[in-house]
């Protein structure tokens, strides 16, 4: 929402290149109830500080709300790709998460070369683009504390074009550590 020339606290210039705020909201369930919101200075980056606080708490909703020993699923972007909140997703229990992998640095080509050495046959989806898969597991680390995060590729193309999606799972074959 663009709140230009307002003089409300908190509104900054957001990446949208107006000024607003940059909220932050988890839902719950499939009729996407709201577990938890905040409204987030406008220039802030989605995993600004705090945001291991709102997902600690939001966590915790979540358990709270849910029938006893339900199983949770977390599904965010690349923006909460951090050590700090995989380790923190990872060591809650009856919690399974899936964390779109922010690239960085890293060639995407290495991805995909890995991603067809592991895969016999790529998926066929529609309009003749392809779909390979594989796994590598990194440690992932925030100051003392460390954890493994199996990490799932996928690596598609399209017409010549190609893209990559990095996701983190906590255990691939339905067990937990």
């Amino acid at each position: 929402m663009d709140n230009s020339g307002s003089h409300k606290e908190g509104v900054s210039c957001t990446y949208k290149k107006f000024d607003g705020y940059a909220p932050i909201v988890a839902y719950a369930g499939p009729h996407g109830f709201i577990l938890n919101n905040e409204l987030r200075e406008g220039s802030a980056h989605c995993n600004c500080e705090g945001t291991a606080e709102w997902l600690a708490q939001t966590l915790k909703r979540a358990k709270a709300v849910a029938p006893k020993d339900t199983p949770r699923l977390v599904v965010t972007d690349a923006g909460h790709d951090a050590a700090e909140n995989l380790l923190l997703f990872s060591e809650t229990s009856d919690t399974d998460f899936l964390v779109k992998g922010n690239l960085r640095r890293q060639d995407p080509a290495e991805w995909l070369a890995e991603a067809r050495r592991q895969t016999e046959a790529p998926d066929q989806l529609d309009r003749g683009a392809r779909a390979w898969y594989g796994e590598t597991t990194e440690t992932v680390s925030v100051e003392t504390d460390s954890g493994g995060a199996p990490r799932i590729l996928r690596a598609g193309g399209l017409a010549g074009h190609q893209a990559f999606c990095r996701l983190r799972w906590p255990a691939v074959d339905g067990t937990r550590d």
